[in-house]
């Protein structure tokens, strides 16, 4: 409820975790009257995340109180059967995301290894400096707000590479 992290950091205990301290500053939501893991699926939904950026107080340390919290409005279907069938498919998301994230580092690590590998200087290679096989073309200061297009390339300031081009230009994941 307090913190850089306000209405983005959230966790389902389990069975299994038990037990577990509630700490202060820490809220617990409960219910009997809706699936449990559709309630999760609300919470940790960007409808909270943005719901908690509108009601929490912006001082040093940002703060959520637990009438916010209680305030939250979540839709409700009447039916069990479907809020249950809304969390699996939620859930089934979610595992499938975290699968490919894993996929992900699993082949980052495998092209890390392959690079270590295949880029270690081997016999017969020679060394040669960026300067001797490639052109380097150091950019003009421009003002802030100045843009300038010399025919179809556009002159980005430095500060904007990341911001606006990381994804196009590979460096930054979508």
């Amino acid at each position: 409820m307090d913190g850089s992290l306000v209405g983005e950091s959230f966790g389902q205990i389990k069975s299994s975790d038990l037990p577990v301290l509630l700490l202060q500053r820490v809220a617990r939501v409960r219910s009997n009257k809706i699936n449990i893991h559709y309630l999760k699926e609300c919470i940790c939904s960007i409808y909270f995340t943005k719901y908690c950026d509108k009601v929490k107080t912006t001082s040093a340390i940002p703060h959520i109180s637990p009438t916010d919290i209680k305030n939250f409005t979540i839709p409700v279907p009447l039916l069990i059967l479907e809020q249950t069938a809304i969390a699996t498919a939620l859930s089934d998301m979610d595992a499938l995301i975290d699968a490919t994230e894993k996929l992900i580092a699993k082949k980052k690590a495998l092209k890390q290894g392959a690079m270590q590998k295949l880029l270690k200087p081997k016999e017969g290679w020679v060394e040669k400096t960026l300067g001797e096989i490639a052109t380097f073309h150091k950019g003009k200061g421009l003002p802030k707000n100045d843009l300038v297009e010399d025919g179809n390339v556009k002159c980005i300031h430095y500060g904007e590479l990341f911001l606006n081009y990381g994804e196009e230009i590979g460096c930054i994941s979508p």
